[in-house]
């Protein structure tokens, strides 16, 4: 039963392998013309607005999200743990 199940399972696999090798490719090129643009662009805006408190509050936004993360994990941890919560 289980060698059945197996092939069938292989036999699957193999049509939809075969069926997404059969889709065309996808090129996908960014040209430099446009990150230059873009470069551009940010410089300029940067002149008019202070980019760099505008980082520094983006980057302790960043720490808390990932502070608030890491104490969730831990508290989730400790909660598994029997002999260390209090519940």
């Amino acid at each position: 039963m289980l060698s059945v199940l197996l092939f069938l399972i292989s036999a699957i696999l193999t049509v939809a392998l075969n069926i997404i090798n059969l889709l065309p490719e996808l090129d996908f090129v960014l040209s430099t013309e446009f990150l230059d643009n873009a470069s551009d662009f940010l410089n300029g805006v940067a002149f008019f607005i202070p980019v760099a408190p505008i980082l520094a509050l983006f980057e302790i936004k960043l720490l808390i999200i990932s502070f608030r993360m890491f104490w969730a994990v831990c508290m989730r941890v400790k909660s598994f743990i029997p002999t260390i919560s209090g519940t």
